[in-house]
């Protein structure tokens, strides 16, 4: 009979925590749809003053090693101070689930986009990999395969997957610097991801005041990007349309298509490189 009674005042404690707890993430919901998204403006400027301490961090860091080390030394390792100063600030802040202090001046909070709720400890860690981590290691795999000695390998020459990477790298840059321009015309057109990684893992920013004005919008800037992206996409066909017409003879009829393609833009790509004679 004891063991039934203890058993019976466990269930209805825990039933008690559950209903507080379920009645506490829905007071979250009710009080997160109070608040509107945050605006273009209150994100840009959120992002700006980020990236203000971010700087202001790495300049101390780099007048440290300058003073105990040597210039040299600072220069050498200039970007990876630049990961850690990032790494720091976004650890201190964004990875202990608290607001930035570029977030908090604008007094903007970081949300998921489905459930509206605050972020949890893996969409964190996994917008740590995207934001901070992903371009650092990217920039050095591009140049890597950029070096003359790496290319120029005979052990690396005859692996066709290291081959199709080499010839990828001139076109990697353009690329991203491609993506980067159609992502800030959607946002502003949209107002909803201003960083890319923010996008992939769908965090958006709720403004945590409530507001009677209308926020400014920045829509026509997203036109003038779509435009100026619609007019270099057809420049860069054209120009790739010709360097494929004048580059049929200099083909190996033997290979196949992709071998092919490869050889056209390292072709392409060679051209434009080249200093142009003044």
């Amino acid at each position: 009979m004891q063991v039934q009674q203890v058993a019976t005042e466990f269930s209805q404690i825990n039933n008690v925590n559950s209903n507080s707890n379920e009645r506490e993430k829905t007071g979250t919901i009710h009080m997160n749809l109070l608040f509107p998204f945050a605006s273009q403006a209150d994100i840009i400027r959120s992002y700006q003053k980020d990236n203000y301490y971010i700087n202001h961090l790495y300049k101390l860091f780099d007048d440290l090693i300058k003073s105990f080390v040597s210039q040299q030394y600072a220069n050498k390792k200039q970007k990876q101070v630049k990961l850690f100063s990032n790494l720091l600030y976004f650890v201190l802040n964004t990875l202990r689930g608290i607001q930035t202090l570029g977030e908090e001046y604008c007094d903007i909070i970081q949300i998921q986009t489905t459930s509206r709720l605050p972020l949890s400890i893996a969409k964190r860690f996994l917008l740590l990999i995207i934001q901070v981590l992903s371009p650092y290691f990217f920039l050095r795999l591009l140049n890597k395969l950029s070096r003359p000695r790496y290319m120029l390998a005979p052990e690396k020459q005859s692996n066709i997957f290291v081959r199709i990477l080499q010839s990828l790298v001139p076109m990697a840059k353009p690329t991203k610097e491609y993506f980067e321009k159609l992502h800030l015309g959607i946002f502003y057109l949209f107002g909803n991801y201003y960083e890319f990684s923010k996008r992939i893992v769908g965090i958006q920013y709720l403004l945590n005041r409530k507001i009677n004005l209308e926020r400014p919008r920045y829509q026509i800037l997203g036109i003038l990007i779509f435009i100026q992206l619609i007019f270099s996409t057809f420049s860069f066909l054209k120009q790739i349309t010709k360097s494929r017409n004048s580059s049929n003879s200099l083909l190996p009829p033997d290979d196949n298509e992709l071998y092919n393609n490869i050889i056209i833009t390292n072709h392409y790509l060679d051209e434009n490189s080249r200093p142009k004679k003044e």
